[in-house]
């Protein structure tokens, strides 16, 4: 396998050859990494959090100067709002833990590293965020310390807690809720006006070195600089030469064995190729025909509450959906939050991924495939007719898809962006995939709409559903609409 591309291909689902698997349940992953050899600094439990409500924050533009306040309660309130368990429930194997971000198969492989250099709180060094104790594992201090005050976030993902469900196709998992992850880390950073830089370009065998860990297992995917300046070269801080070596984590499975096609896969997108910055759009590279351009009708204000730290607590993938038309100042309110303005920024999203919109019931408009327009409140009609059914089908026959009011989709085309932007631009579309998706999850439960998120389809059906050309693909699909017991 020598292109992303065709890993993408080779891990695609095919109605005919598709085959039946079985979970090995007496190997299933645990949801926590634990080091049990390593001191833990515990974090506060009673924190302030954010007064904002959502369209506040995800508006928001952080202060680019200023003294960034950093203590205990800080750290605390960043990693609660970035990850959390927000609900346990009983059942007959044990208790499941509902986080603040989705998950495919609710397997979350992602986990959450921080490192400070200068005076603070902590003493410089690499720390592990345990977030089943809520406590900061000390993994290693620095031994030469740096007097610039350096504070960065380092999300990584372990391929085995989604590969164990899903085998090979679990790499495409691990990106998407790895961004899941990442947008709510950037929407607690804008929470509390904090300056940051998202990075997705790194060293990657430098970083995984520094951090610890294998990367046959869990690599590092996305880095979070407060207070830096993206465009530069990205670098570790010089003062982490290290005392000693990490001490392992616990074991999460009795057998962690991660499919060669991932670990390849990963390899094939460590290469840094460079910013993506000129060219068209990636909705002009699908090879879609626009039929026409529709407005949609916004709220006559912006929607005010709940707050931002309520949403979050309350987010849950639901889909009981109701046979009921959504208002188009609903939909005008979500579309307005799917863009990603980070700034600065290594790339611009619209050059990775299109955002689509598949309409079946939505006051005033007439059901169709539609892009989502450059312009705020505009919709590019591609196709005409109600997809939902035929979408549900392509989803491995998912039929309460059918029942939504709209199905976001997020679509690229794969090969040009591998050979204009490298092999590394495909966890760029990933990423933002999830970014988005958990966007519209927020916005959908500020306004007691129900959301779901699916990774799982027939690729190459739901590729001519949407008559796109050969080399693009539909990468996410999240699902929108009334449901039972709230308002619409």
């Amino acid at each position: 396998m020598e292109s992303i591309t065709h890993y993408h291909d080779l891990t695609s689902y095919d109605r005919i050859k598709m085959r039946g698997g079985y979970l090995d349940w007496s190997n299933q992953p645990e949801p926590y990494k634990i080091y049990e050899e390593c001191e833990r600094i515990p974090l506060p439990r009673e924190i302030s959090l954010p007064s904002q409500d959502l369209w506040e924050v995800m508006e928001a533009k952080a202060e680019p100067e200023g003294v960034l306040p950093w203590d205990m309660g800080t750290i605390a309130r960043i990693l609660v709002l970035t990850c959390s368990v927000t609900a346990r429930a009983k059942y007959s194997a044990g208790e499941f833990h509902y986080r603040s971000t989705p998950s495919a198969g609710a397997l979350y492989p992602t986990e959450i590293y921080l490192c400070t250099t200068g005076q603070g709180p902590i003493p410089p060094g690499l720390y592990f965020y345990d977030l089943a104790s809520h406590s900061l594992s000390v993994l290693r201090l620095f031994t030469k310390e740096e007097e610039a005050r350096r504070i960065l976030f380092f999300i990584t993902g372990r391929f085995f807690r989604s590969a164990w469900k899903y085998s090979d196709r679990g790499y495409r998992y691990v990106l998407l809720d790895a961004g899941h992850l990442l947008e709510n880390l950037h929407l607690a950073l804008n929470s509390m006006k904090l300056a940051h830089s998202i990075r997705y370009d790194f060293p990657d065998k430098e970083v995984n070195e520094f951090l610890g860990l294998d990367p046959g297992k869990e690599v590092a995917l996305v880095v979070v600089e407060l207070g830096a300046q993206a465009g530069g070269r990205f670098r570790l801080p010089e003062g982490s030469r290290l005392a000693e070596k990490i001490p392992r984590a616990r074991e999460i499975c009795l057998r962690e064995e991660v499919p060669p096609l991932i670990i390849r896969a990963h390899e094939l997108t460590s290469s840094l190729k460079g910013t993506i910055g000129e060219g068209a759009d990636m909705w002009e590279r699908l090879g879609l025909q626009v039929r026409g351009q529709r407005w949609l009708k916004g709220f006559s204000s912006r929607p005010k509450g709940p707050k931002y730290a309520d949403v979050l607590w309350s987010r849950r993938s639901r889909r009981a959906y109701l046979p009921r038309e959504l208002g188009q100042e609903a939909l005008e309110a979500m579309a307005r939050g799917l863009e990603i303005r980070d700034e600065p920024s290594e790339f611009h999203p619209r050059k990775v991924i299109a955002i689509g919109a598949s309409i079946s019931r939505v006051q005033g408009l007439e059901p169709g495939f539609y892009l989502m327009g450059k312009e705020q409140g505009s919709l590019s009609l591609v196709l005409e007719g109600d997809l939902s059914l035929q979408m549900a089908r392509a989803c491995l026959e998912q039929e309460w898809i059918a029942g939504s009011a709209v199905q976001f989709l997020f679509i690229t085309n794969l090969r040009h962006m591998e050979e204009t932007f490298g092999p590394r631009s495909y966890r760029y579309a990933m990423l933002l995939s999830g970014r988005v998706g958990q966007r519209i999850y927020l916005r959908a439960t500020a306004l007691g709409l129900g959301a779901c998120g699916i990774g799982a389809f027939y690729d190459e059906e739901a590729r001519r559903l949407l008559g796109l050309n050969e080399d693009s693909r539909l990468l996410y699909l999240v699902t929108l609409g009334p449901i039972r017991g709230k308002a619409s």
